[in-house]
């Protein structure tokens, strides 16, 4: 907790694989200047974030596959209010994915609640976050200030999932690429067609998932 990492821009992959670490000992570390924290803890053992909600992530831009395969995992709640208006895509730089992947093969998640966040204007990707979640069964989403482009296999393979509240409030291109958005979500009820998605095709983005409506 007391490492200065005032001049660090990448924290990338900093915890990645340290499955016997007690994460209470970064609590109180102070992140604030961070660009970067794409996988920093992913396919770790832990059951729930409550050590990271002291951490200012305000200023970081990506975040992408921060807790990827973190398959221990069933409470978030550590993370519910961090300010992630920061996240951004860059075009310039492929690796920056802001919230792609971020709890991909978190097998263990139930329920989900990210309806304080807010992304903000630089995020128009949110391709895989909750895929392969297979036991997740609700979800309460981000909010967006922009147009979503791409939502690539958003929740692929969530094949306990039921329900999933605000991203009816969504703005999505009607050109965006949602394939596989819903791929296998056979539980999953629920009427976007007032997204009036036309380039894409209905067929392509709710693979097998026939209660949706596209």
């Amino acid at each position: 907790d007391t490492l200065d990492l005032s001049n660090i821009y990448s924290a990338t992959e900093l915890f990645t694989n340290c499955k016997s670490l007690n994460f209470s000992c970064v609590k109180n570390l102070n992140v604030k200047g961070i660009k970067r924290l794409h996988a920093a803890f992913q396919s770790n053992d832990m059951t729930n974030l409550d050590f990271l909600s002291n951490w200012d992530i305000s200023e970081c831009e990506d975040i992408s596959g921060m807790f990827f395969s973190c398959r221990g995992l069933t409470n978030i709640d550590g993370i519910k209010n961090w300010n992630v208006s920061s996240l951004r895509n860059n075009y310039n730089l492929p690796a920056l994915h802001g919230i792609n992947n971020l709890f991909m093969y978190c097998t263990s998640l139930t329920n989900i609640d990210l309806s304080n966040w807010t992304l903000g204007k630089n995020l128009i990707w949110v391709n895989y976050v909750f895929s392969d979640c297979y036991n997740l069964k609700t979800v309460k989403m981000f909010n967006v200030t922009e147009t979503i482009k791409k939502a690539k296999s958003l929740f692929e393979d969530c094949c306990e999932l039921e329900s999933i509240e605000n991203i009816e409030n969504w703005n999505i291109s009607n050109d965006a690429n949602c394939e596989s958005m819903f791929y296998h979500c056979t539980k999953l009820a629920i009427d976007l067609r007032h997204w009036n998605l036309k380039a894409t095709g209905s067929k392509k983005i709710k693979t097998g998932a026939n209660k949706v409506k596209i």
